[in-house]
């Protein structure tokens, strides 16, 4: 395999993303894979501008919408058990 300097860029934006994972590391299982996921599509779009192809564009546009839905119907799931969670306190 060989590693160019397109795949060294995208390897170390995905590592950057992922640090927020240090943080609290319920971010790194949720937030830093939706981020990484998507941040290869947008460099994909950045890096690879002079020789894209339409199976490239739209595979790296369907990446950034799958993540942007993914994290939208995630933190929705994650507020509705809280709201249940609160809710079932109040009947204690």
């Amino acid at each position: 395999m060989i590693i160019t300097n397109e795949l060294l860029v995208i390897l170390l934006a995905i590592l950057i993303v992922c640090l927020i994972g240090f943080k609290k590391y319920v971010w790194f299982i949720s937030l830093a894979y939706v981020f990484s996921i998507s941040i290869v599509g947008i460099m994909n779009l950045l890096l690879f501008r002079e020789s894209m192809n339409l199976a490239l564009i739209i595979s790296s546009i369907i990446l950034i919408l799958y993540d942007i839905m993914n994290l939208y119907y995630d933190n929705r799931r994650s507020l509705w058990n809280i709201k249940r969670l609160l809710l079932l306190e109040e009947e204690f």
